[in-house]
């Protein structure tokens, strides 16, 4: 039998598989929607052109505040899609944080007298 820790640690991992296709399945039906919500207000305003009616200013700044917020939720919809897919496109290999540290310290200019210790094996 496993310990609680790791129970509990699987248990995480799972619900974190469910949320990142929750977020995925999500993102991408109301991305959807949202380009038609985005294209509705233009639409609405080509009919009435096509009518020969102008439309009133306080009317026109609605609707482009209207395609404004949906681009907003578009891009906040995006950047979900995209946390939804963090770690599954991309591997990366192991890193030698002792050879990152030392290029890092030679990258740096040090004043004189200044020494840098490094406990890093």
């Amino acid at each position: 039998m496993l310990p609680s820790y790791l129970l509990a640690f699987e248990k995480m991992n799972v619900s974190q598989d469910a949320l990142e296709e929750f977020i995925y399945i999500v993102s991408h039906d109301v991305r959807a929607d949202l380009r038609a919500l985005r294209e509705l207000p233009q639409w609405i305003r080509e009919d009435i052109e096509a009518t020969g009616v102008a439309l009133d200013a306080e009317i026109s700044r609605n609707m482009d505040l209207l395609i404004h917020r949906a681009d907003r939720l578009d891009r906040m919809m995006a950047d979900l899609l995209k946390y939804s897919r963090i770690g599954k496109a991309q591997s990366f290999p192991p890193t030698n944080l002792s050879e990152a540290f030392a290029c890092a310290l030679d990258l740096v200019k040090r004043s004189q007298g200044f020494d840098i210790i490094s406990d890093l094996p």
